[in-house]
């Protein structure tokens, strides 16, 4: 047979019946499939950057400022989104604002969500998995309306979650 590896904590003792996983929940460890988007957060010059799941354009994701623009992406099924990563090759900067970034479901942002401050360059989200309702339509809000300074230009960031169900 195949070897999976599980996370720890995943499957606890009481889920197990003679070397067997009879009762596990590992909705939060399997990832379906990976959603992951690279593109420049600085390009659009405005302080709300919404990215598009559903186009690349030369390998980076489309993005705008406005968020009907980039809201095409929808799910046939319900899902559950979890894992978000962030990882940018250039921090915001010292005083300037931070990147707050949002899984965003039929205009809303979700509690999927991280941030890179001033200093960083990675972000992981602290919430377990969000649910998403069949026919939803996802897109990503990059945030940078903190009052200081806009980020440092030339940035590539690159945006990963799982989709489960």
């Amino acid at each position: 047979g195949t070897d999976v590896e599980l996370g720890t904590g995943t499957i606890d003792t009481a889920e197990i019946l003679n070397g067997t996983i009879v009762a596990a929940d590992i909705a939060d460890t399997a990832c379906l499939q990976v959603i992951s988007m690279t593109f420049n957060p600085t390009e659009a010059g405005a302080t709300n950057d919404f990215v598009s799941l559903a186009t690349t354009t030369g390998g980076d994701a489309r993005f705008s400022a406005t968020e009907n623009d980039e809201d095409d992406f929808r799910v046939p099924v319900a899902v559950t989104a979890d894992n978000m990563a962030v990882i940018v090759d250039a921090a915001p900067g010292v005083g300037n604002d931070d990147w707050k970034i949002f899984l965003r479901d039929d205009g809303a942002s979700s509690a999927l969500t991280c941030s890179i401050d001033e200093g960083a360059t990675t972000c992981v989200d602290a919430v377990g998995p969000v649910s998403i309702t069949s026919l939803s339509r996802l897109n990503l809000l990059v945030d940078s309306s903190g009052g200081g300074a806009d980020p440092n230009a030339a940035a590539e960031m690159t945006i990963s979650f799982c989709l489960g169900q």
